[in-house]
């Protein structure tokens, strides 16, 4: 036989297992009464306490009934050989409260057992009545301490995470619900907000309710804000409502069935509400409902003091946010600074994703950019550019509606962007901004500044935000003006120092070249000019001439300057000049509308870079007269009072420089009358010391260039390695350096490298002492001894074994020596020259030639050109040698006929100037006119490169380049007129001039070695 025992649960709609004696959910158990691990211990029986029989009953379960509650309960929980059952029901003094049930095998159920059960019925009342009692009063004591500690805890609690964590762990044992949820209203906003624990906000389907903010009209707050008294909500009414908060779904989505909230409230203020969520097998109990009602005075009083605490807090921060924003404003003097405050302090109170600032024109028509924030993701639009130059309207719709409010507004982007809203909106807009908040900021005289602040959420900027705006407003208008007064003053500062540094330099300048290279180092940079031209009105003052004209990034070929530089311009016919010469301001012009006029002057056509649409012309003046006018292409803003300061300088100068070579001219007139006399008396002289320009006979380019390099080195105690072909004339150039040196009054001592044998040339250069090596017999002083103060040419250096490099450069770095033999260092001072006819840098990879070496020598290497690049100087060189060798052998021949002029020119000349010059000699010595009428080349010219072997594709292009290349080149760089290379090619000056820019073809290609 088992048995067990029922009780009335509080709802009073269903029974709970109360004690069982060999069943176990159904089936039979130990006499334990143990249940399985994982089953619930008390069983929950749904049975009306209406089908339960005051009086003993007995069941035989294979008769038929009349199905009810009871019956049914009774046939799942018999066990399997149960075939009779008898139902006690036990009374108190007003209902049933309980039942006692006993389950039996075949035997029947005697009257003997039914009388006994009646009569032991009231004896388990009592029983389990005082039970009863005894539980619910330590169920009560354990109620009440449990609420004693939540009181305390929700005294103590600090901040919202604290009220939910309490609200959560210490109710949940006392109300039996699954989930607490605390909510805070915001009622300026009409919104309220979950308050979650850390638990409850990281579990799935609660983690994205935290940060959302919910309308106070949604169904169930509604509900809730109309009742005083706690209102139940069962999660599957209206789970499919589209206004229903995702809360309700996140709870039905984890199993909970029923929702009671309860709003925290005193008197009429409500400012929030507290929810308990029960799932199926935990439903709320009248009693939960009233501690929970119980609770709610506390509830409201500790959350009314943490948001009274987060208010005065928040108040607390935004003050000193606010503060330090303030003076960070009021210390800061540049644009970059100002932005850096406001992105890292104003962000600390509104949330935006960039800021941009305007300015107002000074006549209130348009305003453009006057500070952009570098985070703007507008920055990776195309049009961006367009954006900070463009000035926009002031009568566009954003502007107009931030004017119209006078202080701070919000505007939703998306209902302007069928309104035809200024660029930058839409880039914006474009760009993921959503919202802008703008505000006009005050001015003492007129409103000049606009702050817009951007995000990328909508409903961003509230009332509170608003509010903050407004008050740093006059701040930022006033650390604004400070910014701009800092940046005019800065600015002028900056002027002045420019105007004192050219005042300084043009005050000590002579000559046309010196202010060339003012105006390309300085003034360049001081208003980024592309171009800079000067024309100067004649001492006719009908008519003006180029003065000087620079231009970066694109040569100008000297012999166009030349030409258009000697040109004359009618000022009458020239508007344009003559326009800027009237007016005392600077004149802009438009490159495009330029040449819609009937007559522009060449000098603008041509010098001018076309890529720059600006053109600024500035009248030159000094005192009340007018000089001429200056020309300047720029990309950058200029400050037009600058460059009037600038110009009034120049014109000193240029004025200075136009008086400084009229006087020079003058003074030459009166010296070649003075010099005349004395000629005579000095040729002497000056046959002696002859200059370079006489010894070094050429007027080519190449050898130009050579002079030129001989003039920078001469003066320096630098070493020169001169490079060129055999017969080039290395030992002059050797000799015209040291003769233009400080030690040209010393000696100049030769050797040649390659005459003296390996053997030798140790002894030659160091010398020896007595018995240093067999025939020895005398100490010899070497090349380096015999050089000191003096120049030390070392001539095809290229022949030196590798072995004595190595003391040459000790020799040439250390500027010491010691005598073969010798044991003490001797110093010398000597100034080396080297020269090779190899190329030293190919020995240098195969290995006979020490690197070391080569870079110490090539210090200031000059290239020697040969002959056949300089054939404007073969007939020069060959008149000289025709005069030396005609008058060594006491022949009178002075002229070259035109055909061997002509062959002159059209030889390859692989001996270079000593193969001419041996040729001229002979040549005289076979000659017996008076003129030169045939040279003895020689038949085959055996050096002259075959142009098969050295064949490589290339493209059309390459091919015209290098045709008009050589063509310059043989023409000695000329253009146009005769012997130009204009001519030689068939093509018009302007066509040549195109192909040249098109080809990058440059003055220093065409004058390359």
């Amino acid at each position: 036989m088992d048995f067990e025992i029922l009780l009335e649960r509080e709802n009073q709609i269903s029974f709970e297992q109360f004690m069982t004696l060999g069943l176990s959910n159904g089936r039979l158990s130990d006499s334990s009464g143990d249940v399985p691990a994982g089953e619930e211990q008390n069983l929950i029986v749904p049975i009306d306490v209406v089908t339960a029989n005051s009086a003993a009953t007995v069941f035989m379960f294979r008769r038929p009934h009349v199905d009810n509650e009871l019956i049914t309960f009774l046939k799942n929980r018999k066990p399997t050989d149960c075939d009779h059952c008898l139902v006690l029901s036990l009374n108190n003094a007003f209902d049933i409260f309980g039942l006692l049930i006993f389950y039996f095998d075949q035997n029947p159920v005697s009257e003997e057992i039914v009388e006994v059960a009646d009569r032991i019925t009231p004896l388990f009342t009592n029983i389990l009545s005082h039970i009863i009692a005894y539980e619910k009063k330590i169920s009560a004591e354990k109620e009440k301490i449990l609420i004693d500690a939540v009181f305390e805890e929700l005294g103590m609690a600090k901040d919202k995470n604290d009220l939910a964590r309490v609200f959560n762990v210490r109710l949940r044992p006392l109300l039996l619900f699954e989930c607490g949820i605390i909510g805070a209203m915001d009622n300026v906003n009409n919104t309220y907000s979950l308050l979650l624990d850390d638990e409850m906000a990281n579990s799935p389907g609660w983690v994205n309710l935290k940060k959302t903010n919910y309308s106070v009209k949604d169904p169930i707050m509604k509900s809730v804000l109309c009742s005083d008294r706690p209102v139940l909500f069962r999660s599957g009414e209206k789970p499919a409502d589209p206004d229903m908060p995702d809360y309700i779904r996140a709870g039905c989505e984890n199993a909970c069935k029923d929702l009671v909230i309860i709003p925290l409230k005193n008197k009429d203020e409500i400012i929030g509400f507290a929810a308990l969520a029960y799932n199926p097998k935990n439903q709320f109990t009248e009693k939960a409902i009233e501690v929970f009602k119980y609770l709610s005075p506390m509830l409201w009083t500790a959350m009314s003091n943490i948001l009274l605490k987060e208010h005065i807090d928040h108040e607390n921060f935004q003050k000193s946010v606010l503060a330090e924003l303030r003076l960070d404003m009021a210390i800061t003097r540049n644009k970059e600074d100002l932005l850096k405050v406001i992105n890292i302090q104003l962000k600390k109170l509104i949330y935006f994703t960039h800021n941009n600032m305007g300015i107002l024109s000074e006549d209130g028509k348009t305003y453009k950019a006057f500070l952009l924030d570098p985070d703007s993701r507008a920055r990776e639009s195309a049009f961006y550019n367009e954006i900070v130059s463009t000035s926009n309207n002031e009568n566009d719709c954003i502007y107009r509606q931030a004017i119209k409010n006078g202080k701070p507004v919000v505007i939703d982007m998306d209902s302007f962007m069928d309104k035809n809203p200024p660029l930058w909106f839409k880039i914006n807009y474009e760009t993921g901004a959503r919202e802008i908040a703008m505000t006009i900021l005050p001015g003492e005289e007129y409103a000049k500044y606009i702050l817009i602040l951007f995000s990328d959420k909508k409903n961003n900027f509230d009332g509170e935000s608003l509010e903050i705006i407004e008050h740093i407003s006059c701040h930022l208008a006033t650390a604004v003006a400070n910014i701009e007064a800092n940046e005019e003053i800065l600015e002028r500062e900056k002027e002045k120092s420019i105007l004192l540094s050219l005042s300084h330099d043009m005050a000590a300048l002579r000559n046309k070249q010196d202010l060339l290279h003012i105006i390309q180092t300085k003034l360049t940079d001081f208003f980024d000019v592309n171009c800079f031209h000067v024309s100067i009105i004649n001492q006719d003052a009908q008519s003006h001439s180029i003065f000087l004209t620079t231009r970066r990034g694109k040569p100008i070929l000297s012999e166009d300057l030349n030409v258009i530089s000697k040109k004359r311009f009618q000022i009458k016919e020239d508007e344009i000049f003559e326009r800027v010469t009237l007016s005392d301001d600077p004149v802009l012009y438009s490159l495009k509308r330029l040449n819609n006029y009937p007559v522009v002057s060449d000098y603008l056509g041509y010098y001018m870079d076309n890529s720059i649409d600006q053109l600024i012309g500035i009248k030159l003046k000094v005192a009340n007269k007018t000089i001429g006018c200056a020309w300047l292409q720029t990309t950058s803003q200029i400050s037009m009072a600058l460059l009037k300061g600038v110009c009034a300088q120049l014109s000193v100068a240029i004025f200075n420089i136009l008086a400084n070579e009229q006087i020079i001219s003058q003074l030459e007139e009166i010296n070649l009358f003075k010099s005349r006399p004395q000629e005579e008396n000095s040729y002497l002289t000056e046959q002696i010391h002859t200059s370079i320009n006489d010894e070094i006979i050429g007027s080519s380019p190449c050898i130009q260039e050579v002079y030129n390099h001989i003039s920078q080195v001469a003066k320096s105690t630098s070493t020169v390695l001169l490079m060129g072909e055999t017969g080039t004339g290395k030992e002059l150039i050797a000799r015209a350096i040291h003769m233009s040196s400080s030690r040209a009054d010393k000696l100049m001592v030769k050797v040649n490298c390659a005459a003296l044998p390996a053997n030798l040339i140790e002894s030659e250069l160091f010398g020896h002492e007595r018995g240093s090596f067999t025939g020895a017999t005398e100490r010899r002083v070497g090349k380096f001894e015999l050089a000191n103060n003096g120049t030390l040419f070392l001539d095809e250096i290229g022949e030196m074994p590798l072995e004595l490099q190595v003391k040459l450069l000790r020799a040439i770095q250390e500027r010491e020596i010691e005598r073969v033999g010798g044991k003490q260092t001797i110093k010398v001072n000597v100034r080396i020259i080297a020269a090779t006819n190899r190329e030293l840098e190919k020995e240098v990879d195969a290995g006979r030639f020490r690197l070391d070496l080569f870079y110490r020598l090539n210090v200031f290497p000059i290239n020697l050109p040969p002959l056949r690049e300089r054939k404007e100087d073969i007939i020069d060189l060959a008149m000289a040698f025709l005069d030396r060798y005609s008058r060594n052998n006491g022949k009178k021949i002075t002229s070259i006929s035109q055909k061997v002029r002509k062959e002159l020119l059209n030889y390859y000349w692989p001996g270079n100037i000593r193969e001419l010059e041996h040729l001229m000699e002979r040549s005289v010595l076979m000659t017996n006119d008076s003129s030169l009428k045939e040279i003895f080349l020689p038949k085959k010219n055996l050096y002259e490169k075959d142009t098969r072997e050295d064949f490589s594709f290339k493209t059309i292009k390459e091919n015209e380049r290098d045709h008009i290349l050589t063509t310059l080149k043989k023409c000695g760089g000329k253009l146009s007129g005769v012997g130009g290379a204009a001519k030689f090619l068939g093509v018009p000056i302007s066509t040549l001039r195109s192909r040249l820019i098109k080809l990058q073809i440059t003055k220093e290609q065409i004058f390359q070695n």
